[in-house]
């Protein structure tokens, strides 16, 4: 048996995608024990449509954990017919955008797909939700959302001159808590 600590970001380990931050897995034969996580997320196979033999490998070792199909359902060919395949697979909820740049763009489809869903599979509008636009979701009856809560800023420290200071240099995302009670708020207030 393999033991070994992963931290995973939107990258592919051993054919799984985005095991939510650090995960301890047991590569065990075929199949994977996952030890210490609340929720995976998982993506697509390259004919763009559901990874079925992940999806059910992991359904069957994540006993009891809640899986979130995310972001990747926006690049399915047929995101109606997945509704229902994934509500069938075990899933219970799907991470989108309504298949646009943002979810409020996205919010017509989001609506649709989730009278589509037939409350069987949670569809949890993610991807520009913020402040301005969260009481449309809510007057849409989500149940929930996926927003990120962060800020944009510029590495603002001291580097040392002996560096390659391109990292340092790009816009870095910082979790801004006066910003999710400011949601919070507003959607209780609501």
């Amino acid at each position: 048996m393999n033991k070994k600590l992963l931290s995973v970001n939107n990258k592919e380990v051993k054919g799984f995608y985005q095991l939510t931050l650090k995960s301890k897995y047991r590569k065990n034969s075929n199949s994977f024990l996952i030890e210490g996580i609340r929720e995976i997320k998982l993506a697509i196979n390259n004919n763009y449509e559901i990874n079925t033999k992940q999806l059910e490998i992991i359904v069957k070792e994540a006993e009891g954990l809640d899986i979130t199909y995310h972001r990747a359902f926006d690049c399915l060919k047929n995101p109606e017919e997945a509704i229902k395949s994934l509500s069938l697979m075990g899933v219970k909820r799907i991470l989108t955008s309504g298949g646009s740049e943002t979810a409020i763009q996205g919010i017509k489809k989001l609506i649709k797909w989730k009278s589509i869903s037939l409350n069987k599979i949670e569809i949890q509008p993610g991807g520009g939700i913020n402040l301005e636009n969260i009481i449309k979701f809510k007057k849409a009856k989500f149940t929930s959302i996926h927003l990120s809560g962060s800020k944009t800023i510029k590495w603002k420290h001291l580097t040392p001159n002996n560096i390659d200071k391109t990292f340092f240099e790009q816009e870095i995302k910082i979790s801004n808590l006066k910003m999710v009670k400011n949601i919070i708020s507003k959607i209780k207030d609501a």
